[in-house]
């Protein structure tokens, strides 16, 4: 199951796990440095 599979490899610091299943060119970050505000997140 993929949610088992993810959850599983992220405890594990698994890369090779979740891989399969990560769109590299669809990813992007925020930073909400500590900010529950949006307004504040870069």
């Amino acid at each position: 199951m993929l949610v088992r599979r993810d959850a599983e490899g992220f405890t594990a610091a698994d890369w090779a796990q979740v891989e399969p299943d990560f769109g590299a060119e669809h990813f992007f970050a925020l930073d909400a440095r500590a900010s529950a505000n949006p307004g504040s997140f870069r």
